[in-house]
Formats: C-alpha cells, sequence, structure tokens
C-alpha cells in the first residue's frame, strides 16, 4: 500500500500541483468557505492526517521487514556464490575427470583432469557432439555409444535423475583408448559427469583373476591334500587329493565341518590349534594323529590365515606321513632286529664304512678277534682283522679293499688264519659284501666269517676216509665183475641139471661145477663185504634224521647264496642202517649239488614213502625186492649232467668237474653205500636245469612184510596209448606195463617222431605218456604241436626231474596228470583209468 501510494504521488507532476493549488486560492477567495464545507474540510483533513499517520507508520513497518528481508536474501546470495565458488573449485580440481552439461547438452564444461587423461580442452569440447566425434570416432561404436547414453539418461529421469556407471572405450587425443566408466547426476537443469578410467584397474583385475586362477590351478595340482575352511571350521574349499585321501566328493565336503570328515583323537586340541592359527596367523610343520574312514593317519600340515573372496579363512597343506612313521618304525624294529641278530648269530659279523673302518661287531666276532666293540669301533680294519695265509703265514689281502674296489662279494682263501689279539688263532671261512643305500651306492662292507678250525679238521678225515672208499669201492669192482661171471656158470649148470638126469657121471661133474661155483662165489661174497666195507652195527633209525645232520653240517660251510629247502615226511621213516654210513652218503651228494651251483642257487630236499612192486624190482639194475621204501630226494637247480655222462657218474674216479677240482669218488661211494643198505639209487638231470637224485631204501617193517602186485587189482583197458620216451629201457618197461593190461602200445623215441605218429593216428591215439627231456624236440613243445592238432588231448607226464614253472603251464593247457619215474605197474593202471575216464 505505501509503494502504491508513494507511486501515486510520485507521479504528481509538479504543474499538475501548482494548479491544484492556484484552484484552491481561487475557490477560496471567490466563493469562500461555508461551515459546512469547512467542518467537511477539517473532518477529511483530519482523515487524511491519520491515514497519512497509518501510512508512515506502515512505511516504517514494511521497510524494516523489506530490509531484513533483502538483508537475508543478500546473506543467501553470498552463500550461494561461496558455495558455487566451492563447487567450481572442487570440480576444477577434483581428482577423477568431470563435465558439466546444460540441460540442452549444448554447453559443456569440463574439469583440469579430463584434460590431463583425455587431452580434450574446453574449447575443443565446446558441446557434446564434439565429444562424440573426438571420444568415438568409429562411426557404428559412436552410435551404440549415444544409443546406450540416451537410454541411460531417459531411464533416470524417469527414476532417481542418477545414471549408474557404463564401461565406454574412449579415444584420447594421443590416439591412445582407454576403457572408462560414465556415470551422471541430473541435479535441477544441469548433468554433472563422472568419468573413471578403469584402464589400469581392469589390468589389475585381470592379473588378480590370473592369480586367482593360478592359485586354484596350484590348489589343485599340488600333490598332497590341500583345503580351505573358514573360521568356524567348515570346508570352502578341497583339491582332489584331500578327496581321495577321505574318500569322499567334493559335493560331500563342501561346506561340512571338518569334524564330519576327520576326526582328532583330542577334540580340545583340535579347538586349541585353531585359535593358534587365527591369533597367529598360521602354524607349521605340525603332526596330528586323525581318523579317517575309521582308519588313523599320521598327517604332517601348515595352515596360513589368508584372505579368501574378501572372507577370512584358513589354507591348510597336509601329507599323510602314516608310511614314513610306519617306516620310522619299521627302521627302528628292524635296527632292534638287526642287533638282537647279530648279538644271537652264530657267525662274526664286523661292518665298516667306506674308509674300511669298523663301524659294527657282534658278540662272536668280537670273542674270535679277541677286541671289544667300543674298543675296535673307528679302528682300521686290518688292526682287528689280522688274517695270514695257513701255508705260508703271509698276511692276506683285506678283503674291504677288495669289495671297495669291485663292488661285488668276495671270499677268503680256504687257508686263511684269523690272529686274534689275544694270541689265539683260528681257521676261518669268510665273504665280504657291499653295503648300499636305496640309491645304490656303497656305504660300507659287511664281513662274515667263521670258526671252521673243528670243520677244516673233519673234512680232511672226510677226505681221507673217501679216497679208501674209493680203493675199496676199485676192489669192489673187480669182485662185482667176478659175481657176474659166477652168476652165469652157476645159472648155466642149473640148467644143465635137467639134461643130465640119466647120467651120474655128468650130474657129478656138473654138481662138482656148481659147488667150487659157490665156494668161489661166497670167497667174493666176503670180498665185496671188505670192498663196502660192511657195517656190523646195523641199528634201526630214521631216515631223516642223517639227512637233517649231513644239511646242517654242509650248511655252514656253502656259499651263504645257496639256499636249501626241506620237505619232510610227518612220520618217522625207519630204515635199517649204519647211522655215520648214511650221514656220509647223504652229505657227498648235497656236496655235489653245492658244487653244481656256483653262482648260487636253491637245493630241495625232500623225504616221504614209496611202494615198489615186482615188476619195478625185476627191471631194476639193484637188487631190491618188492615192498615199502623209504625215498629221499635232492634236487638243485645247477648246470646239470650231460646225457653222455649219466651212465659214468658211480664209477670210481669218474668226474666232470675240472682238473684238480675232484677226485671222481664222492658218488661212487654214495652207490657202494646205498647197494649196501640193499637199496637203489637213480640219477634225472637236464643241462641248464638240475640233477635229481632219487635214493631208495628199504623201510625196516618186521616180519620184512612185502607188497606183491596182488595186493591191488590193476586197473585194465584196451585203449591206444602212445608212449614218448628216449630212453629204450623206460619205453620197453612202460611198454610191458602196459600191454599186460590190456592195452594196445605205439612207441615213440623222441618228440619229433611222436608228432609225426600223432598226425596220422590222432583219432586212434586215446592217452600220450610224455616224457618232458628228450633230445630233439622236448615234452613241453611235443605237447603243444600234439594239442594244436588235437585239442582235447589227453596227456600223462612222465619223468624223473621236472621243474614246477615248466609242469604248472601245461597242466593249465589241459595236460591230466603226473607219474614219476621209476613207477609201479599198479601206480600206472590207475593213472592211464583216471585220464582216460575222468
Amino acid at each position: 500500500l505505501f509503494s502504491a501510494i508513494q507511486k501515486a504521488i510520485d507521479k504528481i507532476t509538479p504543474e499538475e500541483l501548482s494548479a491544484v493549488n492556484n484552484k484552491w486560492i481561487t475557490l477560496k477567495a471567490n466563493d469562500g468557505l461555508s461551515q459546512e464545507t469547512i467542518r467537511s474540510l477539517k473532518v477529511a483533513g483530519t482523515f487524511v492526517a491519520l491515514l497519512i499517520l497509518c501510512l508512515s507508520v506502515i512505511s516504517v513497518i514494511l521497510k524494516r521487514s523489506l530490509n531484513e528481508k533483502i538483508a537475508s536474501l543478500q546473506e543467501t546470495q553470498q552463500q550461494l556464490s561461496k558455495s558455487e565458488a566451492r563447487f567450481r573449485s572442487l570440480f576444477m580440481h577434483a581428482p577423477l575427470p568431470l563435465a558439466e552439461l546444460d540441460s540442452q547438452s549444448q554447453k559443456v564444461c569440463t574439469n583440469k583432469p579430463f584434460t590431463e587423461i583425455f587431452g580434450y580442452t574446453n574449447d575443443e569440447i565446446a558441446c557434446i557432439d564434439d565429444w562424440w566425434s573426438r571420444a568415438y570416432p568409429d562411426p557404428k561404436y559412436r552410435e551404440q555409444t549415444k544409443q546406450r547414453w540416451l537410454l541411460a539418461v531417459d531411464k533416470a529421469l524417469a527414476t532417481n535423475n542418477v545414471i549408474p556407471p557404463h564401461e565406454f572405450t574412449v579415444a584420447c587425443k594421443n590416439g591412445k583408448t582407454l576403457e572408462v566408466l560414465i556415470g551422471a547426476s541430473i541435479i535441477d537443469n544441469k548433468m554433472l559427469v563422472t568419468l573413471y578410467e578403469v584402464s589400469e584397474l581392469k589390468r589389475t583385475q585381470d592379473k588378480l583373476i590370473k592369480s586367482l586362477q593360478c592359485f586354484e590351478t596350484l590348489f589343485e595340482l599340488t600333490p598332497f591334500p590341500c583345503i580351505i575352511s573358514d573360521l568356524s571350521g567348515c570346508y570352502i574349499m578341497a583339491n582332489q587329493h584331500f578327496c581321495e585321501m577321505v574318500g569322499k566328493t567334493r559335493k560331500e565336503i563342501i561346506g561340512r565341518p571338518m569334524t564330519s570328515v576327520e576326526s582328532s583323537n583330542d577334540f580340545h586340541d583340535s579347538k586349541k590349534l585353531l585359535e593358534e592359527i587365527i591369533s597367529s596367523g598360521g602354524i607349521s610343520n605340525r603332526e596330528m594323529t586323525v581318523s579317517i574312514l575309521g582308519r588313523k593317519h599320521h598327517i604332517l600340515f601348515a595352515s596360513k590365515l589368508i584372505d579368501w573372496k574378501g572372507q577370512k579363512s584358513i589354507l591348510t597343506a597336509s601329507v599323510d606321513i602314516s608310511k614314513r612313521r610306519n617306516a620310522e618304525e619299521a627302521l627302528r624294529q628292524n635296527e632292534e632286529n638287526l642287533r638282537v641278530t647279530l648279538k644271537s648269530i652264530g657267525d662274526a659279523v664286523i661292518a665298516t664304512d667306506t674308509q674300511g673302518k669298523v663301524s659294527r661287531m657282534n658278540p662272536v666276532a668280537q670273542r674270535l678277534t679277541g677286541w671289544k666293540a667300543q674298543e675296535a669301533v673307528g679302528q682300521p680294519l686290518p688292526e682287528v682283522f689280522k688274517i695270514v695265509h695257513a701255508n705260508t703265514r703271509t698276511p692276506i689281502e683285506n678283503p674291504v679293499s677288495r669289495v671297495l674296489a669291485t663292488g661285488e662279494i668276495v671270499g677268503l682263501s680256504k687257508q686263511a688264519i684269523l690272529l686274534a689279539r689275544d694270541g689265539k688263532e683260528y681257521m676261518i671261512a669268510d665273504s665280504g659284501a657291499p653295503i648300499r643305500n636305496d640309491s645304490g651306492e656303497i656305504i660300507g662292507v659287511v664281513l662274515v666269517f667263521r670258526d671252521v678250525t673243528e670243520e677244516f679238521a673233519v673234512q680232511e678225515q672226510l677226505r681221507q676216509s673217501q679216497k679208501m672208499d674209493a680203493i675199496g669201492q676199485l676192489a669192489g669192482g673187480v669182485a662185482h665183475d667176478f659175481n657176474n661171471m659166477l652168476g652165469g656158470i652157476i645159472g648155466a649148470a642149473e640148467l644143465l641139471e635137467q639134461w643130465l638126469k640119466d647120467s651120474p657121471e655128468s650130474r657129478k661133474l656138473q654138481k662138482m661145477i656148481l659147488d667150487t661155483a659157490e665156494r668161489a662165489a661166497d670167497l667174493n661174497s666176503k670180498l665185496l663185504s671188505f670192498a663196502r666195507r660192511k657195517p656190523t652195527n646195523y641199528m634201526t633209525v630214521d631216515l631223516q634224521q642223517p639227512v637233517t645232520d649231513a644239511i646242517e653240517l654242509l650248511s655252514r660251510t656253502i656259499d651263504r647264496r645257496i639256499k636249501i629247502e626241506t620237505s619232510f615226511s610227518e612220520k618217522q621213516l625207519l630204515i635199517n642202517g649204519d647211522y655215520s654210513h648214511l650221514q656220509s652218503a647223504f652229505l657227498n651228494v648235497l656236496i655235489n649239488a653245492a658244487q653244481a651251483m656256483p653262482e648260487g642257487g636253491t637245493i630241495f630236499v625232500s623225504t616221504r614213502t614209496v611202494e615198489l612192486d615186482a615188476y619195478y624190482c625185476i627191471s631194476s639194475a639193484f637188487r631190491i625186492n618188492p615192498g615199502t621204501y623209504a625215498e629221499l630226494e635232492i634236487r638243485d637247480t645247477g648246470c646239470g649232467i650231460a646225457r653222455e655222462a649219466l651212465p659214468r657218474i658211480f664209477e670210481p674216479f669218474f668226474t666232470t668237474k675240472p682238473v684238480g677240482k675232484g677226485t671222481g669218488l664222492g658218488l661212487a661211494a654214495v652207490f657202494g653205500i646205498v647197494q649196501q643198505h640193499g637199496g637203489a639209487i637213480n640219477v634225472y638231470s637236464e643241462v641248464g636245469t638240475g640233477t635229481s637224485i632219487h635214493i631208495l631204501l628199504p623201510e625196516a617193517i618186521e616180519d620184512s612184510q612185502q607188497i606183491s602186485s596182488e595186493s591191488s587189482t590193476p586197473l585194465r583197458g584196451s585203449e591206444t596209448i602212445l608212449v614218448v620216451d628216449d630212453e629204450e629201457v623206460m619205453r620197453t618197461n612202460t611198454e610191458a606195463m602196459l600191454i599186460d593190461l590190456g592195452y594196445q602200445v605205439i612207441l615213440a623215441e623222441d618228440g619229433l617222431v611222436a608228432v609225426d605218429i600223432f598226425k596220422e593216428k590222432a583219432e586212434e591215439i586215446a592217452l600220450v605218456i610224455l616224457d618232458m627231456v628228450m633230445p630233439k624236440m622236448n615234452g613241453r613243445e611235443c605237447f603243444a604241436a600234439m594239442k594244436a592238432i588235437k585239442s582235447d588231448l589227453r596227456v600223462i607226464i612222465s619223468s624223473g626231474f621236472v621243474r614246477d614253472e615248466d609242469l604248472e603251464p601245461m597242466k593249465t593247457a589241459g595236460v591230466r596228470s603226473f607219474i614219476h619215474k621209476p613207477f609201479r605197474s599198479i601206480t600206472l593202471s590207475k593213472m592211464v583209468y583216471e585220464a582216460l575216464h575222468s
């Protein structure tokens, strides 16, 4: 109102005001004023005066209010100016590129980092179109970018006026391209655009992803169990090795508590370990015993606190050292066993290092050398183990030096004498061998020796006894020839008796011839008794006892590389004989077997009971009677005996050994002893495979019970059987047995002939009895050839010596049975019948 009045007054010009005054004066002078008029004028003047007063008051009040508002507006304007200044300062000096657009996006304002990063100034980016053309030079990409941005703007206007960051590839002024996150906020009629260059961030992110992938790959490929768990002990991640160890899949493991898969013996210890890992950040080289799938495992593990995908976690790598712990325990046990063994062993043992210094001795070595172990350890071996030649007394080379030089097992001279510290002397036999570690390197030498002083004396006596036996055997050979001659004379004289019944004079002469021959035979019998040294102290003994004693005696003298395996009958095998002579005979055979294996091998010794029938006894080269016999088999894996030498092996002075290595008297003595006990000896051998010697001695049974062919009924047949054997005697004997049993027999002297016959008569032949050791084609090859002709071939292997590894494949291929030479007719009948009818 004041303003309106003021404006109205201000509009009255001075001329108009002067005219009003003049009129007023004229009116007053001409007409005068009535009282009524004067009163009206006073009232009007009073009203005007009040009005003016009110207007003045109102004007003062309004002016004051206006001034306050003006002051407030001015203060707000100042604050706005300051805020704008701060905004401009922040905008220009912000560490990120910023751009401000007006409502039409025609005016663009950018800050300093914008220019520094992209290279464009405000003049170059005057409007949004300048930005499109410069930042996105590729038209196609530019159009895609525009569309994306405009859609984002429309969405922001329709929602919260905020454009979330979008990633764009921006071209800089210098030609480089950068990956940029661009976002904006719409404020009133302006838009504030934020640009964040993320190229380096993406490279870092790519490196981080690759690093994470590399970690995951290493985690999976690590050759021992690894897991990642959270702080509560639940599995987050596990590699394949861990899954295999616990026997579960990842799906069955992830997210489950560790106690559900593996459990410690002490729950509190596991909890303490977890707390220690969290507090210290990690532990290493810790051992724990856990139970997995019901089995105890010794675990060596290390754990570390890590940040896995934004979550505090625990990485644990473990190794199952159960095998190592078991190996360590086994090593400790082996060490204890070694200590006990060395303490208990009957031989002396000295171990040295590679310098030839003593590192260990057992009690026997201490006794023989005269040195205590604690004194000898560290001493050079020649100081402790002094050896000289028995005849020349010259020092013998230290065996440790030879072992270290050659890396092989070496032995001492048989004439070596050990000079003990206390002055005693011992005849010893020894061998040295290298001690190797797991990689094959020599780390020392072990020397094993024993006192053979008494054995040497016994061997000397044995050698002398064998020489005397050979001389006696020679005399016996002469007496044996005379006996053969006398046998012919006596036999012929007995045959003449039936033609001389009618001539007393002739019968008298015949009786004279017979009596004279019998006296000569009696004299020859005495000569044979002398030659064989027929003992006078016969007694009933268990065959297995002298065999055991002979083995024990031999085991002390043979090479340690030779093993002796025994398979004795469960019952006693009682025979009548001279214990010492039997032991001597068995020892001779064992010694021959050992000498046939200079590189080591195995001697198999077995005993059993066999039944010999009359047919076998008649066809045997020995004077034996049907009955029950104790059989001893000594078989070796040595060089074997050539076929041409087999018939002569029992001849005195015949030997297959090199000159100076054998006298040829051992088996001759064995032959005589077996004969004097009424037994038989048979030898089967194959060159390169070994030799098997069978000794048969009659069992000591009251009333000399004999087993006749009538004691058991033979099983007969009429089929055709092919007998293949290179020994004429065996072919003839087998043929006679089979013919007597009713069979048709075809003979073949070797494998090649047998195969040719079988090709022609395969359908006619029902069974083949096949020898294993033959020239030209052996039994195994012959069997294979026949099997190819007739798949359902029935075969019995007949051999005095066959290896299990040769026989087993043939059994698998269809061999029915095996019959051991020599065999009885009754045994053959049962074997043939079973093979034909099974």
